[in-house]
């Protein structure tokens, strides 16, 4: 049973109280009040009141500002009575309207005079009028409520009324209205979750009415997260996706799951779609391996302050239409729109300062030398200069923090982005521009600054049937790291040496040690040019037959260099000084031709789409290095090296083509049946097998619009859905069927040589991913509750391999099918809820769980292969053989191992009996958002459950060395008969050496990685309108927002997400947010 580790119950438990139980208030009319306040804000009476009835108060802040304490005592008395007796000897009236309660003052003629008369009406996006709905006059607090025809009408209000329009069905608007004395205002309705558009496979739906499982991140979401990649801003918060950061360091990448792994040697990243156009999602960063220890992110090229909404796809009818690329699942990307209205200057701003989240506890100065003497001590052996220069040679007294000084700086953070738009009816546009400028917490002058542009327009011929949308966004990206990974220097004893010499030059201490700042003069730097564009097309042919035509293309371009220079290193040493130079680029046209029909008979209503997709994607790298430089100044070139090296110069062509088709039905809002099917053909298949067909059924039942639940006051919405599909995986890399040949550096009588890479099969064939899934959708209490259970199970067979060969055939094997099977299912549940809901107060919460499993179900010939030490059958595939350690010897005080073979000596792979799971037993997030009147605060939380990963020992020397350790290993074997986790500690010694070897190799070196983050708070304050409006402000807000705050786990190393590099950072930003 997969419980919660002991160390976060309470926090856990805590949550779901809050959630779950928290007394959710009756919807009932509560005729009778009781209220005793002394020197009450009138505010604080109506909430009170509202609160014992059903109520609601409507009132502007400028009137309310005008009124008195209040002091009123009364018991079971009628609101009438209760009303009275509070709005006594105040200079504001009221006026009952139902269950409103209009605040105004008693004075309600305008300034100057009486004004002029106002009428108008109130309409829906259809042209519908709007009964109910609550039009104030901002300047007066005059308020009234639209009669049944959506009309009203004010005698008397200024000539430049602000008129606010507000409803419980709509989006409160904003109008000013001028000189005219009559007003048709369209209102838009309020959309609950249920009925909120997403984005699809070509097209768009609503959660209620979806046969397919979709998730969506909205803009809303992103924005209160200091994030320059929108996938940090995507953690935690959709089921079956995990997302992994690998470093704190900025333009990192990130590991993505969604719904586990599905194949066992290729790619098993999501399908990432921008605006139509598809996107890398592997990282482009070359053999240089990066700057920190850490790849770089395509997703870092994008301006998460661009994006509109996320949409996650994942089961076969959400995936199946885009057949060969949808196997492991498809994140839709789309950014801001461009819409009709005045135009209007929107501008965003925040600034900040970061640090890691964790640091290791490690060892002072006294318990360090302590350890290195008893170390000696127990290997029987004298310190000498030698062996033990940081005990003879080097000042005992001094003592250096290298964590704080490496890796505890301060990182610095701004962001800015202004965009305008605007446009009438027929032509919107928007223009946007973004700059960002994020420094690193290590010292020296490593940052990111990214520069974006981007732009829409779009226009509709006057009968609206033909439409044009043209988009573009462009992003420069500059970004220097230091080339090593610095959490690597935190071994550096504490009575290492100075880091400078007295003038300035660094000091090498006799070449007795490797000074990590001269590291830091190793850098990493890239540049990166993102460029997206996309054209839709669309002619309405007659009544429900549309033509649309997408044309996309992507062009993005990463350079790298890579420096060594003299200055970096000891100068007693010989000296070689190099430089890499990259560039790596990949472009992507796209053109999607489509034709969808819509029509309806009588309870029937029908829409069949088809189309199809040419993709042609051409990818360069040329990968350069020079060595041997005259001069740190010429390094920028590689005219300056003596000795030019090209080690990569490739070129690769992928093309695709497919076809697909959708027919959606739709019987009286309650019966929904979609089936989608597609045809691939894919050019990194030979020609036997080049074309492959998919598809995929889904089916939904909204079974509360029975007749035999219409009655039910509890369950307002109830859906069960369900899904079967294929999909492919053409994640294999180009030409992988083709003999290929790369150049030999060596040269046969003057001329250049090739080297056979790979062997020529052209009959191996697609992976094919068969999903299937079941789900059930409620609501409750008029959709306050919201809850969304999901069971997936996919199996993905005919696994394309590395298949053995014998040495003689002179390759180490070849690419090819094999009957193994993998299985991913599990369980997702997703939970919103509105837990308190009045006129100033509310209070929401949602809840993601996923409880993932893996297994690898088959795999003929397993043992005989070179996956034999990697996987077992019947086990997920993300386990490791280790030894298995006994614990420490009391005897010895060194590691013991179970000699599994028997053989009489603890080797691989005879003595690996431990197969162990080290991916994650489940995952999720909860927010918690509570608004009162223009405060709104969000807090979010995440958590995950791993119960074992590498831990610091995977990442330091033994104990007793020299190198400082943690201060874990304290608790350490001393004494014969001593029962401690940690072995003796030794310098160098025969016995404790493979002791420690084999300890990291073991189960003994993995620990709980689970942890609970705080890893979202936001504040903002709105603005009151009257208070800006006087300098021409729209709306605007302040805001405080924390990134990665707390977290709580038993992990023992600096974080449990990016374990061996730098941990995520803490981020505190302040900010605002202004329209004009």
């Amino acid at each position: 049973m997969l419980l919660p580790p002991k160390w976060c119950r309470p926090q856990l438990r805590q949550m779901i109280l809050l959630l779950f139980f928290f007394p959710v208030p009756e919807l009932v009319d509560a005729q009778i009040f009781s209220i005793s306040v002394r020197q009450a804000s009138l505010a604080k009476v109506f909430d009170l009141i509202e609160q014992q009835g059903n109520v609601h108060f409507i009132y502007s802040e400028e009137v309310l500002a005008e009124g008195k304490p209040v002091t009123v005592s009364v018991a079971a008395v009628s609101l009438d009575s209760l009303l009275g007796e509070v709005m006594k000897n105040q200079p504001l009236g009221f006026r009952t309207e139902g269950n409103k309660i209009i605040i105004h003052k008693k004075k309600t003629d305008p300034p100057g005079g009486r004004g002029k008369i106002l009428e108008g009406r109130v309409v829906n996006e259809h042209g519908l009028p709007l009964p109910g709905i609550t039009i104030t006059i901002l300047q007066t607090g005059q308020a009234l409520s639209t009669g049944l025809n959506g009309e009203f009408r004010f005698p008397a209000v200024p000539v430049n009324a602000v008129i606010i329009v507000s409803g419980a069905e709509i989006q409160t608007k904003e109008i000013e209205s001028g000189a005219q004395p009559y007003l048709l205002i369209s209102a838009r309705s309020r959309i609950g979750l249920l009925d909120e558009t997403i984005i699809i496979a070509y097209g768009k739906t609503t959660r209620r009415t979806s046969t397919a499982t979709v998730q969506k991140v909205s803009k809303a979401e992103l924005e209160r997260q200091p994030v320059d990649n929108v996938l940090a801003g995507m953690q935690g918060r959709v089921t079956g996706l995990q997302v992994t950061q690998t470093s704190g360091l900025p333009g990192s990448n990130f590991t993505v799951r969604l719904r586990g792994q599905n194949s066992i040697g290729n790619g098993n990243e999501p399908l990432y779609i921008i605006d139509g156009v598809p996107f890398p999602s592997t990282t482009l960063t070359s053999s240089f391996g990066g700057g920190g220890g850490a790849n770089s992110s395509p997703l870092a090229n994008v301006n998460p302050s661009d994006i509109e909404s996320v949409e996650v796809l994942k089961d076969a009818d959400a995936t199946a239409i885009y057949g060969s690329r949808g196997a492991n699942g498809v994140i839709l990307i789309t950014t801001k729109r461009a819409r009709a209205g005045k135009t209007a200057v929107d501008a965003r701003f925040f600034t900040g300062w970061g640090r890691i989240t964790r640091q290791l506890p490690m060892l002072g100065l006294k318990d360090y030398l302590m350890m290195r003497r008893e170390a000696f001590r127990n290997d029987g052996v004298t310190p000498t200069a030698s062996n033990a220069r940081d005990l003879l040679s080097w000042d005992t007294t001094r003592s250096t923090d290298w964590q704080d000084l490496l890796i505890g700086n301060t990182m610095n953070l701004r962001d800015v982005n202004v965009g305008v738009s605007g446009g009438s009816d027929q032509t919107q546009f928007s223009i946007s521009a973004g700059y960002h400028d994020e420094s690193t917490i290590i010292p020296g002058p490593f940052n990111e600054k990214k520069v974006s542009l981007g732009f829409q327009l779009n226009h509709a011929s006057n009968d609206r049937r033909f439409q044009i949308g043209l988009s573009g966004s462009y992003l420069q990206n500059h970004n220097l790291l230091p080339r090593d990974n610095m959490t690597a220097y935190l071994y550096l004893s504490p009575n290492a040496p100075e880091i400078y010499n007295a003038d300035g030059s660094f000091n090498w201490e006799n070449s007795s040690w490797v000074n990590p700042f001269a590291i830091l003069r190793q850098h990493y730097a890239t540049r990166s040019d993102n460029l997206l564009s996309n054209l839709h097309l669309s002619y309405r042919v007659f009544q429900g037959l549309e033509a649309k035509l997408n044309l996309g293309f992507s062009s993005l371009n990463l350079n790298e260099h890579v420096t060594v220079p003299a200055r970096s290193q000891n100068p007693a040493n010989f000296v070689f000084t190099e430089a890499g130079f990259g560039n790596t680029s990949v472009e992507t046209f796209i053109a999607e031709p489509q034709i969808s029909y819509r029509w309806k008979m009588q309870s029937m209503s029908f829409e069949v789409l088809t189309g199809s997709t040419m993709q042609g994607t051409d990818r360069r790298t040329l990968i350069q290095s020079g060595s041997m430089y005259q001069s740190d100044e010429l390094m920028n070139s590689l005219q300056g090296a003596a000795s030019v090296m090209t080690t990569t110069d490739m070129t690769s062509r992928y093309r695709y083509a497919g076809v697909f088709a959708r027919i959606a039905a739709d019987y009286s809002g309650r019966y929904f049946l979609t089936l989608n099917a597609r045809r691939d053909g894919s050019s990194r298949y030979g020609p036997e097998n080049r074309f492959a067909n998919f598809g995929s059924a889904g089916a939904a039942w909204i079974f509360s619009r029975e007749k035999w639940l219409a009655k039910n006051r509890l369950l307002s919405f109830g859906k069960l859905k369900a899904s079967l599909g294929t999909t492919g995986n053409d994640q294999i890399g180009d030409y992988r069927f083709l003999d290929s040949y790369s150049t030999y550096p060596y040269t046969y009588q003057g001329v250049a040589t090739l080297n056979p890479t790979q062997l020529y099969n052209p009959s191996f064939r697609w992976e094919k991913v068969t999903k299937t899934e079941a789900s059930l959708e409620i609501g409750l209490m008029k959709d306050r509750v919201l809850i969304a259970v999901n069971y997936f199970n996919n199996f993905t067979g005919n696994q394309l391999v590395q298949y053995s060969l014998p040495a003689i055939a002179g390759f180490q094997g070849v690419l090819a099918n094999l009957p193994a099977r993998v299985r991913n299912y599990g369980w997702e549940l997703d939970i919103n809820a509105t837990i308190l809901q009045r006129s100033r107060w509310t209070w929401s919460a949602h809840l993601t769980l996923t409880l993932p499993k893996n297994r690898l179900v088959k795999f003929d010939g397993l043992a005989n292969s070179s996956y034999a030490n990697s996987y077992v059958v019947g086990q997920p595939l993300s386990i490791v053989k280790r030894f298995a350690t006994t614990g420490v010897d009391p005897a010895t005080g060194n590691y013991n191992f179970v000699d599994a073979d028997g053989d009489g000596r603890i080797s691989a792979p005879g003595d690996l009996s431990q197969v162990i799971f080290t991916g994650q037993q489940y995952f999720g997030g909860l927010e918690q958002s509570i608004r009162y009147g223009q405060i709104q605060l969000s807090v979010f939380t995440q958590f995950v459950r791993n119960k074992n990963a590498n831990t610091y020992i995977n990442n330091f020397s033994r104990p007793g060395s020299l190198t400082n350790q943690p201060d874990f290993v304290l608790d350490r074997w001393q004494h014969p008969g001593d029962q401690g986790d940690i072995q003796k500690f030794s310098n160098s010694n025969t016995l404790s050496n493979p002791a420690f070897t084999n300890f990291r190799n073991s189960n003994g070196s993995l620990g709980d990685a689970s942890f609970v983050r705080i890893k979202n708070i936001h504040l903002s304050y709105d603005i009151p309108t009257s208070y800006i409006r006087k300098v021409g402000i729209k709306a605007g807000d302040l805001f405080v927002q924390a990134q990665n705050l707390f977290t709580i786990t038993p992990y023992k190393g600096l974080d449990p997400e990016t374990r061996a590099v730098i941990p995520p950072l803490k981020i505190v930003t302040l900010g605002f947010h202004i329209t004009i």
